[in-house]
């Protein structure tokens, strides 16, 4: 019994470990071309987060939302807000990942390129 008890602890905390290694681009050279924040209903978020979602609308691409552990109520995600509102200020390209298993629903990851 205790045999099985140290295994299943061993495979939870692996399995918890994997889903987060996963890495997807979820953008790649985009353009912003709106950013929705707030409590959000309108089908562009998911989950808004009483009130403190970000969801991003891309020229060639669907809404996508910011995992809701970096909303605006989250100092991680007033960080990334602020990469995505001065990409969008200065028109530049950005590539978004995803770090979880369910690929691109949600991102937790932001790179804004100054120089093609």
């Amino acid at each position: 019994m205790n045999k099985l008890l140290i295994v299943c602890c061993i495979f939870s905390i692996f399995s918890s470990e994997l889903s987060y290694a996963t890495t997807q681009r979820c953008t790649f050279n985009e353009y912003i071309e709106k950013i929705d924040l707030g409590y959000i209903i309108d089908g562009s978020t998911s989950d808004p987060d009483a009130g403190n979602a970000v969801s991003v609308k891309f020229i060639d691409k669907d809404y996508i939302d910011l995992d809701s552990s970096y909303n605006l109520n989250d100092d991680r995600g007033k960080g990334l807000y602020s990469a995505l509102l001065f990409a969008m200020t200065f028109h530049l390209p950005v590539n978004t990942y995803s770090h979880h298993a369910n690929g691109c629903l949600v991102i937790d990851e932001v790179v804004v390129k100054l120089n093609e």
